[in-house]
C-alpha cells in the first residue's frame, strides 16, 4: 500500500512539473507576442479622450423669425446632438484619424502582414472546407452533407450556422486541446490569370512593366484604411475565440444565444427578414455615413457592434502592458515599505507591530490593474522614484529618459541635470519614428512626446525605443488607442 501511495505521489508532482511547463511556454508566448504587436505595428498612440457633449436642451433648437416668433423646432439636430451624447462614453475608441492621413505604402504592407497572421486558424478552416467539397473523405463529407440537408429542411440554416460558433468558442474555452506541431509555414496557390485580366486596361495604357506603381497609387489610399480595418476585425475574431475577456465574449455568446432563441422560436422568414432589414439599414444609412465621415464607420458597422469591446491585438497589448506594469509597481512599492520596516524596527523596535500591515497599503484598490493611475494613490511611497530609464539625446545633448511614479523626464549626462519633465496626464500623443525624412543621419530612432497645448519633443538615438515606448504605455495607466503613422514615419532616407 505504501508503494502505490508514493506512486501516486510520484505521479502528482510528474503532473505539476509538466503543467508549471506548459504554464511557462504560454507565458513566453504571451510575452512575446506583445513585444511583436507593439513593437512591429503600434508607431504612435494618443491618449482616448472623451469628449464632453451635454445632454441637448430643447430651447437651443428652436427657430424664430425676426419678430421673435417660433418657426419650427429643429428635431434633426436635437435627434443628432442627443445621439452624441448617448454615444460620447462608448464610441471615443471608433474616432481615428486614418482618413486624414497620406498614403503610405508602408502601413499597407504591414497591414497585408497583419491579416496574414491573423488569418491563421482561417486558413487551416478553409483548407477543411476545401477537403470537405474535394470528397476527399467520402464518409466526412457524406455526414456533412446530411446534416446540412437536416438543417435546410427545418429552416435552420441561421440557428445552426450560430450554433456551432457557439460550440466551438466554448469547445475551445472548457476542453482540453490536443497538442499538435506547429505548421512552418502555409503554401498557397494564387490565380493571377483572373486578376490580369481585371486589370488588363491598366497594362495597355502603361505598359506591362510601369502598370503596378499606378495601381497602388490609385487604390492604395482606399486599401489602406480597408485592409486596416479588415486587419482589426481578424484581430478582434482571434481575440474572441481565445477569450481573452472571458465578459466581454460571454456577452457575445449571449448575443449569439438570444439570435438561436429568436430564429428556433419564430419563423425562418422572420429571421430573414431580420437580417435584411439590417443589411438594408447598412448599405442605405451606414454606407453613407461611412463614405462622406469615414471617421465614423465603426459606429455605423453591425459587426463592431456585435463583438463590442473586445479588443484588437494592440489593445490588448496595451492592457496587457498597463497590468505587467502594475505588477512591477506594487513589487516596488512592497519593497521599499519592507526596506523602511527594516530600518524603524532597527532603531524603534516598538514599531514593528504599527506597521505590520503597510505592505496591503501598496495596493490601488483595482483587482484587474486596468484603471490605476498613478503611485500617489498609495500614499506617495513612490514619488521621485525611477522605474526605468534609457540613454538618449535631446536637441544634440545626450543624456536619459526617466519614467518615474508620475510622468517623465530627461535627465542630461554632464554636468548632470534635469531639463524638463513632464506628468503622465499630460501627454497627448506618442510617435516612433525611424529613419525619418527629418533627421539627416539614417537609421536614426526617435521617440517624440506631443503634450497638452501642442508642445512637442522629440528624443533622439534611443536604442531602446520600443522598451521605453512599451514602458511609458504600462507605467502610464492611460487608456491609448492605436494610430496610423503619419506620413514622415517610417520612411527610409
Amino acid at each position: 500500500m505504501s508503494g502505490s501511495g508514493s506512486d501516486a505521489e510520484a505521479d502528482e508532482d510528474e503532473v505539476q512539473k509538466w503543467q508549471k511547463a506548459i504554464d511557462d511556454i504560454e507565458a513566453r508566448r504571451e510575452m512575446t507576442k506583445v513585444a511583436w504587436t507593439s513593437g512591429r505595428f503600434c508607431h504612435r498612440v494618443r491618449v482616448m479622450v472623451k469628449p464632453e457633449v451635454k445632454f441637448p436642451e430643447k430651447s437651443t433648437f428652436r427657430e424664430f423669425d425676426e419678430n421673435g416668433e417660433l418657426v419650427r423646432f429643429q428635431y434633426e439636430k436635437w435627434i443628432g446632438h442627443l445621439f452624441l451624447y448617448i454615444t460620447q462614453d462608448m464610441g471615443s475608441r471608433c474616432i481615428d484619424d486614418s482618413t486624414d492621413l497620406p498614403f503610405n505604402r508602408d502601413i499597407l504592407v504591414q497591414n497585408v502582414e497583419r491579416i496574414i497572421m491573423a488569418s491563421g486558424p482561417w486558413q487551416e478552416w478553409l483548407l477543411t472546407l476545401r477537403s470537405i467539397y474535394r470528397w476527399e473523405d467520402p464518409k466526412v463529407t457524406g455526414r456533412w452533407f446530411a446534416v446540412w440537408a437536416f438543417v435546410w429542411y427545418l429552416n435552420c440554416t441561421i440557428s445552426f450556422t450560430l450554433c456551432y460558433v457557439v460550440f466551438i468558442v466554448l469547445q475551445n474555452r472548457f476542453c482540453a486541446q490536443p497538442i499538435e506541431k506547429l505548421r512552418a509555414s502555409h503554401e498557397r496557390a494564387l490565380d493571377r490569370g483572373k486578376s490580369a485580366l481585371k486589370f488588363g486596361d491598366l497594362i495597355n495604357r502603361h505598359g506591362s512593366s510601369d502598370w503596378i506603381d499606378p495601381l497602388i497609387d490609385g487604390v492604395g489610399p482606399v486599401a489602406q484604411v480597408q485592409l486596416g480595418d479588415i486587419a482589426d476585425l481578424m484581430e478582434i475574431l482571434v481575440n474572441f475565440y481565445n477569450w481573452k475577456y472571458p465578459r466581454l465574449t460571454a456577452y457575445t455568446i449571449f448575443f449569439f444565444s438570444t439570435c438561436i432563441t429568436v430564429g428556433l422560436l419564430t419563423p425562418a422568414d422572420f429571421s430573414l427578414k431580420i437580417v435584411t432589414m439590417i443589411i438594408i439599414w447598412w448599405f442605405f444609412f451606414g454606407r453613407f455615413v461611412a463614405s462622406y465621415h469615414p471617421q465614423y464607420r465603426h459606429l455605423v458597422s453591425p459587426i463592431k457592434y456585435v463583438y463590442w469591446d473586445i479588443p484588437t491585438h494592440a489593445e490588448w497589448a496595451f492592457t496587457y502592458l498597463r497590468k505587467t506594469a502594475q505588477e512591477v509597481r506594487q513589487k516596488m512599492i512592497e519593497r521599499k515599505v519592507q526596506h523602511q520596516y527594516d530600518i524603524e524596527t532597527r532603531e524603534h523596535p516598538t514599531y514593528q507591530g504599527n506597521v505590520a500591515s503597510a505592505p496591503s497599503q501598496g495596493g490601488d484598490g483595482d483587482s484587474d490593474g486596468d484603471d490605476w493611475h498613478s503611485a500617489k494613490s498609495s500614499g506617495g511611497i513612490l514619488d521621485e522614484t525611477d522605474f526605468i530609464c534609457f540613454r538618449c539625446s535631446h536637441h544634440g545633448v545626450p543624456g536619459q529618459l526617466a519614467i518615474y511614479s508620475d510622468g517623465i523626464r530627461f535627465i542630461r549626462k554632464f554636468p548632470n541635470k534635469e531639463m524638463w519633465r513632464r506628468s503622465f496626464s499630460e501627454i497627448a500623443e506618442m510617435n516612433k519614428l525611424t529613419g525619418s525624412r527629418t533627421v539627416k543621419l539614417k537609421k536614426e530612432r526617435l521617440l517624440e512626446f506631443t503634450f497638452m497645448g501642442g508642445v512637442v519633443e522629440k528624443l533622439e538615438d534611443m536604442k531602446r525605443m520600443d522598451e521605453a515606448f512599451n514602458a511609458i504605455i504600462g507605467f502610464s495607466g492611460l487608456h491609448w488607442q492605436q494610430l496610423q503613422p503619419r506620413h514622415e514615419a517610417n520612411v527610409e532616407t
